[in-house]
């Protein structure tokens, strides 16, 4: 049985969340004002004011962070569109140091290469995931529509396979009969040293 695929909008959730935070914000101002209008707060001690001022600044702090953190996303996602060629962004942008930190890691437990693949990254936060030797070695078979990125993304388990320098093996079937795939596998290995495999 298919499992119940279910469609997320973010850009719709980030405007609820936008609402709701502005709701909160804007209740907590009029309460404090009609509060300090009141004829209960004319014979209140001074600090009662300051409190009264206190408490809608503070409303202000997730106000101000989610409007810094929302600009900060966006500059991000237009980098990372101007790198995909103007393509839209979905999500976070995806962690491009990965690698990097990976290796730091595995150099740090005293293993000479990373311990496990990229396959992609999470959608919400841009984190890379990963799977490890022994759910790479097994049967993957992908099916998405045309021109989602299928092929580039068996190369680049591909590629990260041969870069490990290991014995193992895979084969690659791709009924879109591309000879530029083919290419692209021969330059991998001719990059990583294993055109003779």
């Amino acid at each position: 049985m298919a499992r119940p695929y279910q469609r997320t909008d973010y850009a719709r959730l980030r405007a609820e969340d936008r609402r709701r935070l502005l709701y909160r914000m804007f209740f907590v101002f009029a309460a404090s004002f009609i509060l300090v209008s009141t004829p209960l707060m004319e014979g209140a001690s001074p600090w009662w004011m300051v409190l009264l001022g206190v408490v809608p600044a503070l409303t202000l702090i997730p106000v101000a962070y989610f409007y810094a953190h929302d600009t900060l996303i966006e500059r991000e996602r237009a980098k990372e569109s101007a790198i995909r060629g103007g393509k839209k962004v979905l999500g976070m942008p995806p962690q491009r140091d990965c690698f990097a930190k990976a290796l730091n890691e595995c150099r740090a437990r005293g293993k000479p290469m990373i311990d496990r693949y990229l396959v992609g990254f999470e959608l919400e936060t841009g984190r890379p995931l990963w799977v490890n030797d022994d759910d790479m070695c097994g049967h993957l078979c992908v099916f998405a529509k045309t021109g989602m990125g299928k092929t580039l993304w068996v190369e680049s388990l591909m590629f990260q396979q041969m870069a490990r320098g290991r014995a193992s093996g895979c084969t690659f079937i791709d009924a879109k009969r591309d000879s530029g795939t083919l290419a692209h596998i021969i330059l991998m290995a001719l990059l990583t040293g294993r055109i003779e495999d």
